[in-house]
């Protein structure tokens, strides 16, 4: 969820949540950052505060103890950054929270 440490609480739990519905529904995680070579230096580029709020919104969350703000969301993107993914026209948008859409199957 580091990667929406700019976004805040708010946008870190939203990316959580969706790790945590592709679990629930019998996805792998298809997280493309853990494919980064520099993952290491990215996370400890955003420092030891955001380290110690990313596993409390993971705990939370894996723990039931939030409210999904993504409705159910299994995917995400910014498309304003990166573009309409191919796998979008197939999903139904559910939010928007910062620079993140997310969706889910229809």
């Amino acid at each position: 969820i580091g990667e929406a440490v700019s976004e805040g609480k708010k946008g870190m739990e939203a990316v959580c949540f969706t790790y945590r519905n592709r679990l629930q529904n019998g996805l792998n995680l298809g997280c493309v950052a853990l494919k980064r070579k520099d993952l290491d230096a990215f996370v400890a580029r955003q420092g030891k505060k955001y380290e110690v709020l990313a596993r409390a919104i993971v705990e939370r969350i894996f723990n039931g103890q939030a409210k999904d703000p993504t409705f159910g969301a299994t995917h995400y993107e910014n498309i304003e950054r990166f573009g309409i993914p191919y796998w979008a026209p197939d999903m139904k948008k559910t939010v928007k929270i910062g620079n993140h859409t997310f969706y889910k199957e229809k």
